[in-house]
């Protein structure tokens, strides 16, 4: 009986363990590989001009001023996608991938046929560089678009 007690006891220190270990060492790990390889899929630095993005056979233009990109100061979002669709109702949510700052959401404006803007503040972070994703939502639907940027902390 007491064996038993004591193998039960071994295997679940060792389950214990690997958790501990895996949740507060290796999710680092992770998390900086996730953002290594969305850097190096985003080649355009929204930080030094505006970014064309080709979607589903689209045009979609972002530009974030001023520039460089600052948190705590107000930033203007405008988008304009080239497409024979019209859109009428976009919203960003843009949330940080290196550290969870919440989640915002942005209201976008229409001021022509498929152009947009808005206004964001983002929140100001610890580290050197903040690695924003900004998801577009369409009537308050997630799309499967979405762009990433960095704020330098100044």
């Amino acid at each position: 009986m007491k064996k038993n007690i004591f193998i039960f006891a071994f295997i679940f220190s060792i389950i214990i363990l690997y958790v501990i270990f895996d949740f507060y060492i290796l999710d680092g790990t992770r998390l900086t590989t996730k953002v290594s390889s969305a850097s190096a899929k985003n080649a355009c630095d929204l930080n030094l001009k505006d970014c064309i993005y080709t979607f589903n056979n689209e045009k979609i233009s972002i530009s974030i001023n001023p520039k460089p990109i600052k948190a705590l100061n107000t930033n203007k979002i405008k988008i304009t996608i080239k497409s024979n669709k019209i859109y009428n109702d976009l919203k960003l949510r843009v949330y940080g991938i290196n550290m969870f700052m919440g989640i915002t959401e942005i209201n976008l404006y229409k001021i022509k046929d498929n152009t947009f803007e808005g206004n964001i503040i983002l929140s100001s972070c610890t580290k050197d560089l903040m690695r924003f994703k900004a998801d577009v939502l369409e009537n308050n639907r997630l799309t499967d678009f979405s762009f990433e940027f960095d704020v330098k902390k100044h």
